[in-house]
């Protein structure tokens, strides 16, 4: 997200939370900086939907897919006044690598 340094890659600029750590000169805000960015990441894309309807009776299910090269899994969650469920679709990491330059409008990159 906004403090670690893949935010490079998808947007192009410095991260925001290091950009403000700068100005603060915190050294435990620094040092936690450091640790957020020697995180490794697993990139996957996801779509999210939202739907109204209460004919489904689990509160939350996964679906996996492990023949797909593209789509990993689907979570589906129904909210807890059973009106919506929700579905995201998650990606296979090596799909989300070769399109490493897309990302939403409330990425977190």
């Amino acid at each position: 997200g906004a403090a670690h340094p893949r935010w490079r890659a998808a947007f192009k600029s410095e991260p925001p939370l290091i950009e403000a750590a700068k100005l603060i000169g915190n050294e435990e805000l620094n040092h936690a900086i450091e640790l957020i960015g020697s995180i490794d990441a697993r990139p996957v894309q996801v779509a999210m939907m939202a739907f109204d309807t209460s004919s489904i009776s689990d509160n939350t299910s996964i679906i996996s897919t492990p023949d797909d090269d593209v789509l990993d899994k689907l979570v589906m969650t129904k909210s807890k006044d059973g009106r919506l469920v929700s579905i995201v679709a998650h990606s296979t990491t090596e799909f989300a690598n070769t399109v490493n330059n897309v990302y939403g409008s409330k990425s977190t990159a």
